[in-house]
C-alpha cells in the first residue's frame, strides 16, 4: 500500500503484525517535567537547608564558647591581679582561635573590668563592676588602742567581733545601763592596732587630690536633660569651679560630676551609678537613687533618703591649716543606705568629735569604714570597723561608748561585695552596660 508523506506513520513490527505505536497526550509530559522540576527544587531546598542548618549551628556554637568564655574570663580575674589600663589577653580554653583580652579601669572605690572575646566572626564583650568579698565579715573591728568598749541601752552586737584587749563592759549614761543578757552575739577575737587596710586606699588619696580619667569628653548640664552614657564610650565629665545643683535631671551610667566647691542633690535628680566629686557634697531630703559621692570636708544626707546598693559616701580628710567646721559624713534620721560608708583621714590629731554621725532610725545595709570617730545610733546590717566609737548624750562626750544602736553581720548576704582589702578575693558586684 503505498503511502504518501501526510499519512506516512510508523509502525513497529511485532509477532508478525504491524502494529501502530502508543500516542501519548502532550498534557502527560508537562506533568512529567512539573513533577522533575519540583522533585529537584525539593532536593536542592533541602541540601540549601542543611547547609544553613550545618552554618547556623556552627555559627550558634561560636558563639556559645565565645559567651562563655568572656563569662570565664571574670572568674579569672578574681584570681588574677590585673594591671590598670593595660590590655591582658587570656588563653582559657584550647581552642587557640579563641582570644579573649582583659582590662581593668577604676571607677571610684570599685574596678571596672572590660572583657571581649571573639572567634572567627562572633565577638562577645561584657563588663562588670567588681569589689571585694568576704563571706566571714565580722560585725565590729574595733581598733587596739587599750580602751574597752562600753555598751549602753539597747545596743546590741551580733556576730563575730574584733575589740581590744580590755574587750568589753557595760555601761551607764544618764542613769540608763545596758539592758540585753550578753554583752557580744558572737565569737570575740583581739583587734590589732591598725585597721584592715582598704587596698584602693593609696589611689583614692591621689585621685581625690586631682581627679582625672583616663579617657573622658566634657559635656554641659541642661535643665531637665535626661542623659545615659554607656560604660562602652569614654566617660562624659562636667567640671565646674562654682556650685553645682543637680535638679530635675536624670543622669544613668558613665558620667562624673565635679565641682571645686559644692554639689548639690535634690530630689527632683535621678542618678545612676554616676560619679560626684566635690570637698562638699549636700543631699537633699527624700533622694533616691545609687551613686558614689567622693567628698574632702563633708557630706550631708538630709531625711528619708534612700540610697540603694552600691552606693559609696566617701570622704579623705586632708590635713588643712584653716577649716570651717570638722569633716564630716552625716546621715538623718529614717535615711537607709545600701553600700559603703568611709571616712580617711590624713591627719593623726586626737579629738573627741565624731567623724561619721548616724541618727535614729538609720539603716545601713553594707559597711560602715572610719579612720576616727563614729557616732551611731543606726542599725547596721554588716560590718563597722572603727578607730573608736563616741557617743554625744545630755550635753556630754562618752568616749568609745555604744548607745542604742545595733550591728549585725549576718543580716548581710554573704554574697555581698563591697570594700577590697589587701587578702579579699574580688567579685563582680554588678554587671554594667
Amino acid at each position: 500500500m503505498k503511502r504518501t508523506e501526510k499519512d506516512m506513520r510508523i509502525f513497529l513490527k511485532t509477532n508478525g503484525e504491524i502494529k501502530e505505536p502508543l500516542k501519548y497526550k502532550a498534557g502527560a509530559l508537562q506533568y512529567t517535567i512539573f513533577i522533575s522540576v519540583i522533585i529537584t527544587l525539593l532536593l536542592s531546598t533541602f541540601v540549601i537547608l542543611s547547609y544553613l542548618q550545618q552554618t547556623f549551628s556552627r555559627q550558634n556554637l561560636f558563639f556559645s564558647q565565645v559567651v562563655q568564655t568572656t563569662h570565664q574570663s571574670f572568674e579569672h580575674a578574681t584570681l588574677e591581679e590585673l594591671p590598670y589600663e593595660t590590655i591582658q589577653n587570656v588563653n582559657l580554653t584550647e581552642n587557640d582561635a579563641l582570644e579573649t583580652s582583659l582590662i581593668k579601669r577604676h571607677w571610684g572605690l570599685y574596678d571596672l573590668v572590660y572583657s571581649k572575646s571573639n572567634l572567627k566572626s562572633e565577638v562577645f564583650e561584657k563588663i562588670a563592676l567588681m569589689g571585694g568579698n568576704n563571706p566571714d565579715k565580722p560585725a565590729l573591728y574595733l581598733k587596739e588602742k587599750k580602751k574597752p568598749l562600753v555598751v549602753v541601752g539597747e545596743t546590741k552586737i551580733i556576730g563575730m567581733a574584733f575589740l581590744p584587749q580590755q574587750g568589753v563592759k557595760r555601761g551607764h549614761i544618764a542613769g540608763k545601763s545596758y539592758y540585753n543578757p550578753k554583752l557580744i552575739y558572737g565569737v570575740v577575737s583581739q583587734s590589732q592596732g591598725k585597721l584592715p587596710k582598704i587596698k584602693k586606699r593609696n589611689y583614692l588619696k591621689k585621685w581625690m587630690k586631682n581627679p582625672v580619667f583616663e579617657a573622658s569628653q566634657f559635656f554641659n548640664l541642661e535643665f531637665g536633660m535626661q542623659q545615659t552614657n554607656s560604660f562602652h564610650n569614654k566617660t562624659m565629665l562636667f567640671h565646674s569651679t562654682k556650685e553645682i545643683h543637680l535638679r530635675d535631671i536624670s543622669l544613668t551610667g558613665n558620667i562624673a560630676i565635679q565641682s571645686d566647691t559644692l554639689v548639690k542633690i535634690a530630689q527632683s535628680a535621678v542618678l545612676k551609678d554616676i560619679l560626684i566629686i566635690a570637698p562638699k557634697v549636700e543631699i537633699a531630703k527624700s533622694v533616691t537613687g545609687s551613686f558614689q559621692a567622693f567628698a574632702s570636708e563633708y557630706i550631708k544626707v538630709a531625711e528619708g533618703c534612700q540610697l540603694n546598693y552600691p552606693t559609696v559616701l566617701l570622704l579623705y580628710e586632708r590635713a588643712l591649716k584653716t577649716q570651717e567646721e570638722a569633716p564630716k559624713i552625716e546621715l538623718a534620721q529614717k535615711v537607709k543606705l545600701q553600700g559603703v560608708i568611709a571616712y580617711l583621714s590624713e591627719t593623726q590629731n586626737k579629738s573627741y568629735q565624731s567623724h561619721i554621725n548616724l541618727e535614729k532610725e538609720v539603716v545601713v545595709e553594707g559597711e560602715l569604714y572610719c579612720d576616727k570617730n563614729i557616732d551611731t545610733q543606726a542599725q547596721v546590717h554588716g560590718t563597722v570597723y572603727t578607730d573608736e566609737f563616741v557617743a554625744k548624750q545630755f550635753g556630754s562626750i562618752y568616749q568609745n561608748h555604744l548607745y542604742n544602736c545595733g550591728m549585725n553581720a549576718s543580716l548581710l548576704p554573704k554574697s555581698y561585695v563591697g570594700l577590697a582589702f589587701k587578702n579579699t578575693k574580688m567579685k563582680v558586684l554588678q554587671w554594667m552596660y
